[in-house]
């Protein structure tokens, strides 16, 4: 059987380059809340560097897919790192606007600090799921 989802879409792009690769970030996905109970165990049972984080008192979770290319130092990097930089920029502001902008500023950082070290790179996703307002952030960096 098939279940449909009662997920609707708000999109918008921005559009930067930054060390001469396009980056863009999706604004705004929302789902019903009684879809939220499926996408918060599919979260949960994956394999990875997720975690359920609290912003401005609301449940967040988070989840980072770092890609590496040209070595993996990039994206080690990355995943030892980036989520913590992305709490920090989170501070105490669960909306969307802001968790995309946390996005933006924790990939900044790490992209300062790893190409002092390495020639090598990522693409970063970054998943955030607020579980009280059924929004869904997306930023693919």
């Amino acid at each position: 059987a098939v279940v449909e989802r009662a997920w609707s879409c708000q999109l918008g792009t921005e559009q930067r380059e930054l060390k001469g690769e396009d980056r863009f970030a999706s604004r705004r996905l929302y789902a019903a809340p009684e879809d939220m109970e499926a996408s918060v165990h599919s979260v949960h049972s994956t394999q990875g560097n997720s975690r359920q984080v609290v912003v401005g008192q609301e449940d967040i979770i988070v989840v980072l897919v770092a890609d590496g290319h040209g070595g993996r130092q990039a994206s080690q990097y990355c995943r030892d790192h980036l989520l913590d930089y992305w709490v920090e920029q989170a501070a105490d502001d669960p909306c969307s606007e802001s968790l995309l902008k946390a996005s933006e500023a924790s990939c900044e950082r790490v992209h300062r600090e790893i190409k002092g070290f390495t020639t090598a790179g990522s693409t970063i996703t970054i998943v955030a799921l607020n579980l009280v307002r059924g929004e869904l952030s997306v930023a693919n960096l």
